[in-house]
């Protein structure tokens, strides 16, 4: 009898594609269940457990204080680097180029509409 390739109930089992069945040969700790091995890999399956020890006096709550002091003092380094490369906005160059540009399109839209050279000038005050 020739084997199904798709099964016909949830309860017959599911067909896995062969590079998922290659995975879950090489990888059987992500296979399955609490170190047993499952016939295909369970998405984040990689269960490690990892103590601390959070006295004063552990070397490991003593690093994890020293790589927070040091990312304090980098993010502070990168601050000042931040300000010493920014310069604060000319509001005042700004404002006169935007005056500029609007003049420019009131003078194109009052000249495109055919008024006249006297009533333009009193527009554009």
């Amino acid at each position: 009898q020739r084997k199904p390739e798709v099964p016909r109930s949830r309860s017959a089992g599911s067909v896995l594609h062969p590079q998922v069945q290659l995975v879950s040969k090489s990888y059987r700790r992500l296979s399955g269940h609490k170190g047993r091995p499952a016939g295909h890999p369970l998405p984040l399956a990689g269960r490690r457990q990892c103590n601390v020890c959070t006295s004063d006096v552990s070397e490991d709550y003593q690093k994890y204080h020293l790589h927070c002091k040091r990312l304090e003092e980098l993010g502070d380094q990168l601050d000042r680097a931040h300000r010493e490369l920014m310069e604060p906005p000319d509001t005042a160059a700004m404002l006169e180029q935007a005056e500029e540009q609007l003049y420019a399109k009131a003078y194109s839209q009052v000249k495109i509409a055919g008024v006249a050279r006297r009533r333009q000038k009193e527009v554009l005050r």
